[in-house]
């Protein structure tokens, strides 16, 4: 398919970049009312009556099982010093600590606005601002531009020759990348160490000892279902028997649905599948749960069913109750409003409820409003009204929100104008991109395309990862 962008489109990129407003708002938090709003019983059953699908159960299984503890057996297994030393001598690099930096770093995409950046340092600004305000790297440059700890490997050549010779607290660059242009702070270096024999040896216990007791655990479970499978219609009396060997707990689980922990055994989706694959009566192959392998034996099926109120009623009213909430908090605000009649004021509202104006930052089409949360509606409703006015009360963030337009930054013709060819430009990329990408991306799955490992090597790209992802 061929690029196309519209005047439209171009137009509504600048819109998105460019309008912006600030609101002032009452907010009135659902759960102010928690524990003050009452619901009688005859509120409780209409609720319930009105939304009894959303409490309907699936279907549930019980299983009867054997569970190899593998933790018992680790603490049974003899692993002796020299078995460690040993160990400790064939994996010594594991044990090694490269030489590592934590570092920062302001990237920008041409050299004048990193001279501009520069300027902002050496004149005191803060470094963690200016990344905020001006770095192209918005990972990191949210948190100050912070890209934490990093060896050798991780980032470009040439940004890694940078950081691990810049002094420390020193801003160095720009340093040119095919990223574009870094500032880069060091703040903290680690030298190159290994870890003694003394301060590892209990580490390679726990994970020789894990790893031999995985293997026997998962045997034994193996030899257990064995057992089982041959036992025919003497199953739970044969899971009795078996029960008596050392090591192997034997329990039935609580109801429990295709997905979720099942209790007491854990969270482990391998149980649950091999669970809802069973017929009643049937054994499953041993599964790994959190507490050792497990052999299941499906001894009920529950299918989906309405409870009844009492069986969920604690569950019902805290959902009335919540709905309650919810309602009269929208109720203050338009009583409020109402009383006030058309000519009322966002000031007087917030005397009525007992609550204070509160001032949001400038914010755009992004769906993130300052001091509120998430509100993609409010946002695009709020950039379409003319200041002065006002708007709500909606639901934002677990509040009912009444606003009112105090500011904005609109449409500018001229602007526009001038922006308007490199926008365009701007979105024809970005579409050739994208359709390079999923052409690319369609061709490799088509002739089974595969990178050599080797030759990533031999080109100098094998592990590295940009400062930036993108």
């Amino acid at each position: 398919r061929a690029v196309v962008v519209t005047d439209q489109d171009v137009e509504q990129r600048y819109r998105q970049q460019a309008e912006k407003v600030k609101i002032r708002y009452v907010a009135i938090p659902f759960a102010a009312s928690a524990g003050q709003v009452q619901v009688g019983d005859a509120e409780l059953q209409k609720w319930f009556d009105q939304h009894r699908e959303q409490y309907r159960v699936p279907e549930q299984r019980v299983a009867d099982y054997l569970l190899v503890d593998q933790s018992a057996i680790e603490r049974s297994l003899p692993i002796g010093e020299q078995e460690l030393r040993d160990y400790y001598e064939q994996h010594n690099q594991e044990y090694g600590q490269p030489e590592q930096v934590h570092a920062r770093h302001i990237l920008v995409a041409t050299a004048a606005a990193a001279a501009t950046a520069q300027a902002r340092l050496a004149g005191g600004e803060d470094f963690a601002k200016v990344a905020r305000e001006t770095s192209t790297d918005t990972q990191s440059g949210a948190q100050g531009g912070d890209l934490g700890w990093f060896g050798k490997g991780r980032m470009v050549p040439a940004f890694e020759e940078a950081a691990f010779a810049a002094p420390l607290g020193k801003v160095v660059g720009p340093v040119k990348t095919q990223f574009g242009y870094h500032l880069i702070e060091v703040q903290e270096r680690r030298a190159a160490a290994t870890s003694s024999f003394a301060e590892v040896s209990g580490a390679i216990r726990g994970r020789l000892a894990a790893e031999r007791a995985a293997s026997e655990a998962e045997a034994k479970a193996k030899n257990l279902a064995a057992e089982l499978t041959k036992a025919g219609g003497n199953v739970r009396q044969k899971m009795q028997e078996l029960a008596s060997q050392s090591g192997v707990e034997l329990g039935t689980t609580e109801p429990f649905g295709r997905q979720g922990a099942v209790q007491p055994l854990g969270m482990s989706p391998t149980l649950n599948a091999a669970a809802f694959q069973l017929k009643k009566g049937g054994v499953a192959e041993p599964q790994r749960s959190p507490r050792g392998w497990v052999v299941l034996h499906l001894a009920d099926v529950k299918p989906p069913h309405l409870p009844p109120l009492a069986a969920v009623k604690e569950a019902v009213r805290r959902d009335a109750e919540q709905d309650k909430a919810r309602q009269q908090a929208f109720e203050r605000l338009q009583a409020a409003r109402a009383k006030l009649g058309a000519g009322g004021s966002l000031d007087a509202v917030a005397a009525e409820v007992g609550l204070p104006v509160q001032e949001s930052q400038e914010f755009g089409y992004g769906a993130v409003i300052p001091g509120l949360g998430y509100a993609p509606d409010l946002a695009k409703e709020a950039i379409a009204k003319p200041v002065g006015t006002l708007g709500g009360p909606t639901a934002v963030a677990g509040s009912a929100v009444l606003y009112q337009v105090s500011g904005r930054q609109g449409f500018d013709p001229a602007v526009y104008a001038q922006q308007k060819d490199g926008l365009r430009q701007q979105l024809e990329q970005e579409q050739l991109n994208g359709l390079v990408s999923s052409l690319v991306s369609a061709r490799k799955q088509e002739m089974g395309v595969t990178y050599d490992p080797a030759l990533l090597k031999s080109m100098g790209i094998e592990g590295q990862q940009p400062p930036q992802r993108g």
